[in-house]
């Protein structure tokens, strides 16, 4: 006698939640402070340089463009870094500090952005480690602990590919703000990972150009002038490295988390980046800004989730 063999039935998996808003309990924004001496007399500097020479205003805006700002590091941030395997990883004479943590069987990599520090992203360290992961973050160069003072999105970008090439297979790469383009960048120069978390991401190097030239004082003749140098010291037109046309040919899972009011990326190019990108999940949150997105449980909690779904 032949019985017919039931299939279970399918658990039905829980969508990605589309908003974390934490609106309420956001911190309220600080007045503004009259700038300083020093303030205005960079802001000056740059319309004068402007105003008398196009190749000088150009030359300045590029420094500014490629010099990173460094930050103290907090006493909790040291700590955490005292506690990994401490090593040096060099490219193209830029030199960046390695930080590894655990023993697992698969590696997390974790990416600041610019003007940033391995230690941001520690609070996902614990989390990785609990799902079995070794976890790798960088101080890139010019930032945090590493060495140098200038440092273009493109020469990181190679940087990345290169590390990934050193270090072998990468399963999860997560980046913050400057550190998510440079690796959708870093995609297109052939780095393999398996899939990516961004947070806050921007995808429009050249609107990132425009933007902080306008605000510094710089006219547009100069930016244009810039731009063109940056171009072709770059060996890439600006068009050329825009996140949500490199991103149409990536098929590694993507999960992309930005705030509708962050006041350093628009949250405009995260929406458009993970439009473009052929299987990503894109969660807007409220109320955290640029950096505290870094901190949030809920956003850390779902990228575990996101992990172990599309975990291989």
């Amino acid at each position: 006698m032949q019985t017919d063999i039931q299939s279970p039935p399918e658990v039905a998996v829980e969508p990605f939640p589309t908003l974390i808003d934490r609106s309420e309990t956001s911190k309220q924004p600080r007045k503004s402070k009259k700038p300083g001496f020093g303030i205005l007399v960079f802001l000056a500097l740059n319309r004068l340089a402007s105003s008398t020479s196009t190749g000088w205003g150009s030359k300045r805006l590029q420094k500014i463009f490629e010099t990173p700002q460094r930050h103290s590091i907090p006493q909790k941030e040291q700590q955490w870094l005292k506690s990994a395997k401490q090593d040096w990883f060099d490219h193209e004479g830029h030199r960046a500090a390695v930080y590894t943590f655990g023993q697992g069987h698969k590696k997390a990599l974790l990416v600041h952005g610019l003007s940033g520090r391995a230690g941001q992203l520690s609070a996902f360290a614990d989390p990785l480690l609990e799902e079995g992961y070794q976890v790798i973050a960088l101080d890139l160069p010019a930032h945090g602990n590493a060495p140098g003072k200038r440092i273009s999105m493109p020469a990181i970008a190679r940087l990345l590919a290169a590390f990934q090439k050193s270090y072998g297979d990468i399963d999860t790469l997560i980046a913050h703000s400057n550190g998510a383009a440079a690796t959708t960048l870093a995609l297109s120069f052939g780095m393999q990972i398996e899939k990516v978390i961004y947070l806050a991401p921007p995808e429009d190097l050249k609107g990132y150009l425009y933007r902080l030239s306008k605000l510094i004082g710089f006219n547009a003749k100069v930016t244009r002038h810039a731009e063109a140098q940056l171009a072709t010291r770059y060996g890439l037109p600006f068009d050329a490295v825009r996140g949500s046309t490199l991103s149409k040919n990536y098929k590694l899972p993507a999960l992309i988390f930005h705030d509708l009011k962050d006041k350093m990326v628009p949250f405009e190019e995260g929406e458009r980046l993970a439009k473009s990108w052929q299987d990503a999940v894109f969660v807007r949150t409220g109320g955290l800004g640029h950096n505290r997105i870094l901190q949030e449980p809920e956003v850390i909690a779902i990228s575990r989730e996101f992990l172990r779904r599309n975990s291989s």
